[in-house]
């Protein structure tokens, strides 16, 4: 959902950290292009209405493992994790799950950051042909130029607008309310189409 909702250049750490969410203006913050000579910030993604809901989702079960299994991860990794630790991350361990004490205490148990790759290598079973990391990015402009989003906005949200020319420069009329207002009902109208539902 972050990679069809978001805009976001493919990353290790896919999903960014929790803090950088804020549901109460309903826009992500990112940095995705730190060596362009074009755009030295970042930009805020506006946060569709499936999306925001498919986050909270996703928080409250990561709030529902760190307490189902505290004693579990305090035992592994040696400390208190929480949802922060968790957030956008995976367990990883180079066998099958652990059975033994001694494998349950084995230093090879990460936790390490959700990367494009493994959303690739997910999708690989589902996809003969090789999957290129941009592929969603370039699949949600098209579908959002099939609504006849302004290009300008498109490109103020896949960040490929060029400086002094961003959609809010100061000389421009674009306001924020409009521009969050088009992108999040486009996005949820683009889920509706592809007719993505939430797990329950």
């Amino acid at each position: 959902m972050s990679l069809l909702c978001l805009a976001g250049r493919p990353k290790e750490n896919l999903l960014g950290q929790l803090d950088d969410y804020d549901l109460k203006l309903k826009a992500l913050y990112v940095n995705d292009k730190k060596n362009s000579r074009s755009r030295k910030d970042g930009r805020y993604i506006p946060l569709s209405k499936f999306f925001i809901d498919a986050f909270q989702k996703y928080v409250a079960f990561l709030k529902q493992i760190t307490q189902r299994y505290q004693r579990l991860f305090k035992y592994v990794f040696n400390k208190t994790i929480s949802v922060n630790d968790l957030f956008g991350q995976r367990i990883t361990y180079s066998k099958e799950l652990p059975t033994t004490d001694k494998q349950w205490r084995s230093k090879k148990i990460k936790i390490a950051s959700l990367k494009r790759s493994d959303v690739n290598d997910y999708l690989s079973q589902y996809f003969d042909l090789e999957i290129y990391n941009n592929w969603l990015r370039h699949f949600d402009m098209n579908m959002l130029m099939d609504q006849e989003i302004p290009f300008n906005a498109i490109q103020a949200l896949y960040g490929h607008d060029q400086r002094d020319q961003e959609l809010f420069y100061r000389y421009s009329s674009a306001t924020m309310s409009k521009y969050c207002e088009s992108i999040t009902s486009s996005i949820d109208q683009m889920i509706k189409d592809l007719q993505i539902e939430h797990i329950s």
